[in-house]
């Protein structure tokens, strides 16, 4: 659930119908330096989740600048409702990521079930993703390493950041790496144009990007993603390119994600 809130957020988290073979989706990468358009102003940002009809979850994203020129993210949430008394979840992911090159250093995330708490830690280094994943419950903990060797990984907060400092104009397509926690997917992104957006936050001139998802295998082949194939997101058209909302198709159907309030901050 976690990586839902997550990839909702900051970003999901992210078309062209083309199934790549080894040899040639590689080539399709979208260049590793991030565009011009600059980064988010600090603010939090606070956004519902469901599924069908149904409001299942809520979290509070925090978008800030660290010292040393970097860009951090801390996501807050868990479900609510009704929803809860049948599946308490609660969780907190954090992710930090260098301001001039939009890649990755750390993200770290914990889920709380019932009678369950999971961890991943991770460690980007530019040419490869190393980590942790704790799984705890009443009977037993066990622990197991992550690894994946490719350069300019990003985590979804980063695939975020890289899609929003690009010029987003309709019809331009971006292929991306991304290892959100535990699997490397590739991503593309197509710029479907723009249009007006209402969420309980207010009414927004927005981007609409339609995104598809491939999982890439230990020999660098692409396979269909299990749990979420295709998902559309709309940012807003303006400085600051916030995500409004979200619609993904997933494993249990369709869910949704939208702004409810956000605050900026200062500096």
């Amino acid at each position: 659930m976690v990586n839902k809130i997550s990839g909702l957020v900051v970003l999901l988290f992210l078309i062209t119908g083309v199934v790549y073979g080894a040899s040639d989706w590689s080539g399709s990468l979208s260049p590793v330096m991030p565009g011009s358009f600059p980064p988010p102003r600090p603010l939090v940002a606070t956004y519902s989740f469901g599924w069908a009809g149904f409001t299942a979850g809520r979290a509070d994203a925090a978008f800030s600048r660290m010292s040393g020129d970097r860009l951090r993210v801390e996501v807050k949430g868990g479900t609510t409702g009704f929803v809860r008394v049948l599946w308490r979840m609660d969780a907190l992911h954090l992710a930090v990521a260098d301001v001039a090159t939009l890649l990755p250093s750390m993200m770290s995330q914990e889920e709380d079930y019932r009678g369950e708490t999971r961890k991943t830690g991770l460690v980007f280094t530019g040419s490869a993703v190393t980590g942790t994943v704790a799984k705890t419950t009443v009977a037993k903990s066990l622990s197991w390493q992550v690894h994946f060797k490719y350069p300019a990984l990003r985590d979804m907060h980063c695939a975020l950041l890289y899609l929003r400092s690009q010029k987003l104009e309709p019809g331009s397509v971006y292929n991306l790496t991304v290892y959100p926690a535990t699997s490397p997917f590739l991503v593309t992104a197509r710029v479907i144009g723009k249009e007006k957006v209402e969420v309980p936050a207010g009414e927004f001139d927005s981007i609409r990007v339609d995104l598809r998802l491939w999982k890439i295998t230990g020999d660098l082949r692409l396979e269909t993603a299990p749990k979420c194939k295709h998902a559309v997101v709309w940012v807003s058209d303006d400085a600051d390119r916030i995500p409004l909302k979200a619609q993904a198709d997933v494993f249990i159907g369709s869910v949704w994600g939208q702004l409810e309030e956000v605050k900026h901050l200062k500096p």
